[in-house]
């Protein structure tokens, strides 16, 4: 086998594809809040503000496995009152590598 620049042929780095492997995700915390129930629920004068946010953060584990967290969280408001309120914070692990294409 030949090398250009230190690193495989051409034909050599076709054969290795990168891989990405879902290992597991799930729902690892869910609430609802509903502080002013049932008064909340009842004939409304204007439509809510709702504030959404989305976050995304990232933990290695290993050189190839890594912890994807998306955590998000919406509340809506109605003048000085908060509504309700959800949150989800879902998991998921990831294996990192490359797939050697059979010939």
């Amino acid at each position: 086998m030949t090398t250009t620049n230190g690193g495989p042929t051409q034909a050599a780095a076709q054969d290795l594809q990168p891989q990405l492997t879902v290992l597991s995700q799930y729902i690892k915390d869910f609430s609802f809040e509903n502080p002013n129930a049932p008064q909340s629920l009842t004939g409304r004068q204007e439509q809510p503000q709702i504030g959404i946010q989305i976050n995304v953060g990232a933990n290695p584990l290993s050189d190839t496995d890594i912890e994807v967290m998306i955590k998000l969280e919406a509340k809506p408001r109605q003048g000085p009152l908060c509504c309700s309120g959800s949150n989800w914070n879902l998991p998921a692990y990831f294996a990192f590598g490359t797939y050697r294409k059979k010939a």
